[in-house]
């Protein structure tokens, strides 16, 4: 054997050779010795069958980079099994065509066989330099002493927390992490990063900082704590995103909420006003144009031919509509108004008080009315009243049965009570349901006398004063079942 395959053989780098197929040509000493793979055992092998796990790094390299393309490729660190031993090798590589003419026919390949070490310092450089190149301000303190009025002594911060700060990195070194905190900085947020810092368990606050200079500015603020090889924590490590922008923008944006919530209740309180003496206003004159209708007649109807008593129906009619709608306006005008009374009571006297102020309604249509156990409620007992009065009147209205039927039950979730009263009514259109607590498409309606009243939206405002809700369920000819939502407690 030549002196330069003696010197090959013997080198302490581990070298290969393998041709267009990826079947080995050459293997030296130092590749038996790493691999576990004799040199007889090796030539004319596939070299991924050897040792499988090259192939996931270097099946493009082989195949690609250099057998078809003609390129050197250089890896800083590449990582494979040993198939003998199992053990993980670690090596620096080299892989270049063998080249004859202008053909690539087989690879060179050199690996340097690194240890442990070598790789863990590079992984260490490698985060080393991810944090100093990194936006987010990073520091690392001592764990101890927590409770001391200086605090966590700070052994390490990156240029971008220099940055964000103002300090200088002398400046901070040896310094407490409060050393950028401040008059206005949240006491509660100081309190949860104290709270979790005396835990041991990491935690992630939004707080407001201070420059060198004063200037405040807010951080998106995460600390975990780091183990030694023991299990004892040793060290606190924090990064730090600026976020002054969005709480900024959150602010304003707050800001213009608030005003806007302010001129939605200034103009509510001002339709309110409008509504309650608009409809107090008219309330008498359409009452009074109504009663002269009626006058108007009973002495002059005989006179009239058919014709004109059906046109001064349509008037009266008309006037009907009107005097409904002022007093709806008039009644959720008060019921806006009002406040609260809450007592705490069995809904069952509440029905029974409906019940009582429309017993001639009911019996005039021969309604009847079940009721089963009622649950202790905390309401207003005069609005509830109410309430129940304007859903039991319309399940009796609307009923185009020979008699009304309406059951009145209730259920228990796990924080509400739901009251449900079913009917055996014509039902609401699907069209309508959405819409049928809303005032204004009341009104619309009611004026083509396809309206429940404006009793549903004062029934509506009554719930939701409770923080309550209401809501139905209606199929055509099936009735309806109106749900009442109520809060325990």
């Amino acid at each position: 054997m030549n002196t330069p395959i003696t010197i090959l053989d013997n080198t302490f780098n581990c070298i290969f050779q393998i041709d267009s197929n990826l079947n080995v040509a050459y293997w030296n000493n130092a590749i038996e010795i790493v691999s576990g793979i004799s040199k007889k055992d090796a030539i004319g092998q596939c070299i991924f069958d050897l040792i499988p796990s090259l192939s996931e790094e270097c099946d493009y390299y082989f195949k690609e980079a250099v057998l078809k393309e003609g390129r050197i490729i250089e890896l800083h660190l590449q990582r494979f099994i040993a198939p003998v031993s199992q053990n993980k090798i670690v090596v620096r590589a080299r892989y270049f065509p063998q080249v004859v003419g202008d053909k690539v026919i087989g690879l060179y390949g050199i690996w340097k066989q690194l240890n442990y070490d070598y790789e863990e310092r590079d992984y260490l450089n490698l985060l080393k330099s991810v944090i100093l190149n990194a936006n987010d301000g990073v520091m690392v303190t001592k764990t101890f002493p927590i409770h001391a009025p200086k605090g966590p002594v700070i052994i390490y911060s990156n240029p971008a927390f220099s940055e964000m700060t103002g300090y200088k990195t002398h400046e901070i070194l040896g310094k407490t992490p409060r050393m950028v905190q401040g008059e206005d900085t949240n006491k509660e947020a100081r309190d949860n990063i104290r709270e979790s810092l005396e835990s041991w368990t990491p935690v992630q606050q939004e707080i407001l900082n201070y420059t060198k200079t004063g200037e405040k500015f807010w951080v998106d603020l995460s600390i975990v704590p780091v183990k030694n090889e023991e299990g004892y924590f040793t060290h606190w490590i924090s990064v730090q995103r600026d976020i002054t922008e969005k709480i900024e923008h959150q602010e304003e944006l707050k800001a213009l909420n608030n005003d806007l919530e302010n001129l939605v209740k200034e103009r509510t309180k001002e339709l309110e006003k409008f509504i309650y003496f608009a409809s107090h206003d008219l309330r008498e004159p359409v009452r009074t144009i109504h009663s002269f209708l009626d006058l108007l007649k009973k002495r002059i109807e005989d006179n009239l031919d058919e014709t004109s008593v059906e046109y001064l129906e349509f008037v009266q009619d008309g006037a009907k509509s009107i005097q409904r709608m002022v007093e709806g306006l008039l009644s959720y005008s008060q019921v806006q108004k009002a406040s609260l009374k809450l007592q705490k009571i069995n809904f069952g006297d509440v029905i029974h008080g409906a019940k009582n102020n429309l017993t001639l309604m009911i019996k005039e249509a021969d309604a009847i009315i079940e009721v089963s156990e009622m649950p202790d409620v905390t309401v207003d007992f005069s609005l509830m009243i109410n309430v129940m009065q304007n859903l039991i009147s319309n399940a009796i209205k609307h009923c185009d049965l020979a008699k009304a039927l309406i059951h009145i039950s209730s259920e228990e979730t796990e924080d509400s009570y739901l009251i449900k009263i079913k009917d055996n009514g014509r039902g609401i259109e699907d069209g309508q349901i959405a819409s049928i607590f809303n005032m204004f498409d009341t009104i619309k309606r009611d004026r083509t006398k396809q309206s429940v009243g404006a009793g549903l939206v004062i029934c509506k405002n009554i719930i939701e004063k409770h923080k309550g809700k209401i809501s139905v369920a209606s199929q055509i000819g099936k009735g309806s079942t109106f749900i009442i939502q109520l809060n325990k407690g």
